[in-house]
């Protein structure tokens, strides 16, 4: 009797024990999960900081520690593990965007039309490349990228987005969809889950038949279908994804669930909030449900860099934008523009250049300047013109100038000549000219 009190307390004092172990295990899996999302966001942004762009998805079935063989047109070199690739190979798959060529079949919320920022490309639509984080482009390390449960977090991006002369943080081609709770209607206790599109803010209202440009007098600068990234973890039961060694242990239709749209490699995914009950908070699996979802996040939103500047190297930096610069105008008319004085212990140029228009009122055309002089012209070895093996002057004369790349002389004034004279009231003698007269100018 005795033995079996001793044994019951056991019991529940090892099943208490046991509880509270599992509870431990699962919240420092979300912490690493939500660390390693964190680290990989933040990645991103410095990404784009430094580049302009947005990198490509690496293998998802490549070893770490191994190298590709050379890999098809465009990319024909090997790759290591980790590092972007931007085509649909070796593993990295290539899907078709939000966004469609007019000439093709129409998609939900995008008509292309003339002005669009980003070109379509005909009948396939702007790409969608999917597969896991390059964690060696991005400067991780690939346990960086891993989720708590150890698998790597599929990374999916616009295509075009990968191209710094194409990247706009308002043209991506991935959709996201939200998993939501209504009650419908308002008041009636009847709830129902609904899945519902997520509508990009963007920075101005684009073109076409893709947004809605105006509600009334209200400008609306949002659209479907335009987010330039998504990251995703899938969750305890692993559906789709691949873990450490490049594998993929459960396939994405193994069981049902709302959580295949993270897995079926196309353009759409989904993301609920796992602190609502949509989320699938249970334990032991496989659980076999329509509506079954556990995978914990679906990142997509990108900070947009305030830094217009970037290091080249430790003693270089460039800007980012590739636009013109002003200092004191806020349109600049050059590449670069100061209003005001430039103070420098030296200055080099090959040319210096008068605007082409001399009226301060006529508008400066800065690419086709009228007046130029090439700086060799006015000095080079032994003060000679610059390979010209002579020196630039005028022998015998006085020198006003230079134009059209030679000495603008003037015949020098014979003092035994110069006639008296005077200057009208008002004005003064400004100096005598050629023929010994004086000159007057008036102040």
């Amino acid at each position: 009797m005795e033995l079996s009190i001793v044994l019951m307390i056991v019991g529940l004092l090892g099943a208490a024990i046991l509880e509270t172990y599992r509870g431990y295990i699962r919240t420092k899996v979300a912490n690493d999960t939500g660390l390693h999302r964190n680290m990989v966001t933040q990645a991103l942004v410095n990404f784009v900081t430094n580049y302009g762009r947005l990198p490509c998805p690496a293998s998802p079935t490549r070893l770490p520690g191994t190298t590709s063989p050379v890999l098809g047109a465009p990319i024909l070199a090997a790759k290591s593990a980790g590092e972007e690739i931007c085509a649909g190979l070796d593993g990295v798959i290539s899907v078709a965007g939000q966004r469609k060529t007019s000439s093709s079949p129409a998609w939900a919320g995008y008509t292309p039309v003339t002005g669009d920022p980003i070109p379509a490309v005909p009948l396939t639509g702007d790409p969608v490349l999917i597969g896991t984080v390059p964690y060696i482009t991005l400067g991780l390390g690939i346990r960086d990228t891993l989720d708590g449960w150890g698998n790597r977090m599929t990374y999916a991006v616009s295509q075009y987005m990968t191209d710094s002369t194409k990247f706009n943080y308002d043209n991506g081609v991935i959709d996201i969809q939200q998993m939501q709770r209504t009650e419908t209607p308002p008041g009636s206790g009847a709830f129902t889950d609904a899945i519902f599109p997520i509508l990009n803010k963007v920075s101005a209202c684009p073109t076409g038949t893709h947004a809605t440009c105006s509600v009334g007098s209200v400008p609306v600068t949002q659209r479907r279908g335009a987010f330039l990234y998504v990251l995703v973890s899938h969750g305890r039961d692993g559906k789709g994804a691949y873990n450490y060694s490049g594998a993929r242990p459960v396939a994405c239709n193994a069981t049902g669930g709302r959580d295949q749209e993270n897995c079926n490699d196309d353009r759409s995914f989904l993301d609920a909030d796992p602190k609502t009950h949509i989320y699938s908070t249970v334990h032991t699996l496989p659980v076999v449900s329509d509506t079954f979802f556990d995978d914990p996040f679906t990142s997509y939103s990108l900070a947009r860099s305030s830094d217009k500047w970037s290091y080249q190297t430790t003693t270089t930096m460039y800007n980012k934008t590739k636009a013109r610069v002003g200092i004191g105008v806020t349109v600049p008319l050059a590449d670069l523009d100061v209003g005001g004085n430039v103070m420098a212990d030296s200055y080099l140029a090959n040319e210096f250049c008068t605007p082409e228009f001399d009226d301060p009122m006529t508008p400066l055309n800065p690419d086709k300047p009228a007046y130029c002089i090439n700086a060799k012209m006015i000095d080079g070895p032994d003060g000679s013109v610059y390979g010209s093996g002579r020196a630039l002057g005028c022998p015998e004369a006085l020198m006003r100038g230079i134009k059209n790349g030679t000495a603008d002389c003037e015949v020098s004034t014979d003092l035994t000549v110069v006639t008296s004279g005077t200057c009208a009231p008002g004005s003064y003698v400004k100096g005598i000219n050629a023929t010994g007269g004086i000159v007057c100018a008036t102040p």
